[in-house]
C-alpha cells in the first residue's frame, strides 16, 4: 500500500510539473509575442503560410495586443508583375470571453484604406475546369460573429472600371450551425465626387431551408454597376430586389429602373426539382 501511495504521489508531482511548465511556456510565449521580435516572427510566419508561387503577401508591421487586438500595417498582395492590392492599416478586436461559449466574436474589423490598383493575374494551369461540387453546410468548431466590418476607403484603380472610384463599406455577419445559419448586412457607398449606394440584408437558415433577402441599389449616371453591365449610355440605375420563403417554394420580386430604355418588373421564384432547384425570372 505504501508503494502504491508513493507511485501515486510521484505521478501527481510529475503531472503538476508538466502543467506548471505548460502554463509557463504559454505565459512566456504570449509575453514574447508582445515584443517587436515576436510580432515580426508572427508576421513572417503568416506571410509564408499565405504566399504561393503566384501570389505573395507582405506585412509591413504587426502591432497591437496579440492575439485579441492585432493591428497590421503596410499590407500588400503581389503577383508576377508587382503589387495589385494594398492595405494601409487593419485593426481587429476579438472578444476572448465569447470563446468560452464557442463563439468567435469579432467586435470590430476596421480597415483604413484598401487600394485595388488592378485585378491580379490568374495563372494558366492548363487543367480543365472541374464541375462544381454540391454544397453542404460547413461543420464549424465555433460560431462566427462579426459585429462590425468597416473599410473607410476602397480605392479602385482605373483598369478595373475604366475610371478610378472610391467606396466605403460597412457590414456585419453571423455564421453558425444549421439552426442559426447565416445572416449578413452590407452597406456600400461612394466616397468620392459621385453618389451611389448599395444596401443588402440576407438571412438563411439551413435547418428550415428558409431564405430572406432584400437588396437596394441607387446609382447616378455613369455609375459602377452600369459600367460593369456595359449598359448603353451608362444610365442612372435604381434596383429593388426582395424575397422570402423556403427554397422549395421561394418567391421574390425584382424591379429595375434605368430610365426610358430600361424598365423591368420581374417576379422571381425558386422551386424544387428532382435534380435540385430551379431559378425562374418572369421578366415583364
Amino acid at each position: 500500500a505504501q508503494a502504491r501511495t508513493m507511485r501515486y504521489r510521484t505521478f501527481l508531482r510529475g503531472l503538476l510539473t508538466l502543467l506548471t511548465m505548460s502554463v509557463a511556456a504559454l505565459v512566456l510565449g504570449h509575453t514574447w509575442l508582445q515584443t517587436g521580435q515576436g510580432k515580426r516572427w508572427l508576421a513572417d510566419w503568416i506571410e509564408a503560410v499565405v504566399s504561393t508561387a503566384e501570389s505573395r503577401l507582405e506585412i509591413g508591421a504587426l502591432g497591437g495586443t496579440l492575439p485579441f487586438a492585432p493591428v497590421a500595417t503596410g499590407v500588400s498582395l503581389s503577383d508576377a508583375t508587382g503589387s495589385w492590392l494594398t492595405v494601409d492599416r487593419a485593426a481587429v478586436r476579438l472578444d476572448p470571453m465569447a470563446l468560452i461559449a464557442r463563439v468567435a466574436r469579432f467586435e470590430s474589423i476596421e480597415v483604413g484604406r484598401l487600394a485595388v490598383m488592378r485585378l491580379p493575374q490568374v495563372a494558366d494551369t492548363g487543367t480543365e475546369a472541374r464541375p462544381a461540387a454540391s454544397f453542404s453546410w460547413p461543420a464549424l468548431p465555433v460560431s462566427l460573429r462579426i459585429d462590425r466590418f468597416g473599410v473607410a476607403e476602397v480605392a479602385l484603380g482605373a483598369p478595373i472600371l475604366g475610371e478610378p472610384a472610391q467606396l466605403s463599406i460597412d457590414a456585419a455577419a453571423k455564421l453558425g450551425d444549421p439552426t442559426d445559419g447565416l445572416s449578413l448586412e452590407l452597406a456600400i457607398s461612394r466616397a468620392d465626387d459621385s453618389t451611389g449606394s448599395l444596401n443588402a440584408r440576407m438571412r438563411y437558415v439551413p435547418a428550415t431551408a428558409r431564405l430572406a433577402m432584400t437588396l437596394r441599389v441607387d446609382e447616378p449616371e455613369g455609375g459602377i454597376l452600369a459600367r460593369l453591365m456595359a449598359l448603353p449610355g451608362l444610365p442612372a440605375l435604381n434596383i429593388d430586389f426582395s424575397g422570402d420563403g423556403v427554397l422549395d417554394d421561394w418567391q421574390g420580386e425584382l424591379k429595375v429602373d434605368g430610365g426610358d430604355d430600361l424598365q423591368l418588373e420581374a417576379p422571381t421564384a425558386i422551386t424544387a426539382e428532382d435534380t435540385g432547384h430551379r431559378v425562374m425570372v418572369d421578366a415583364k
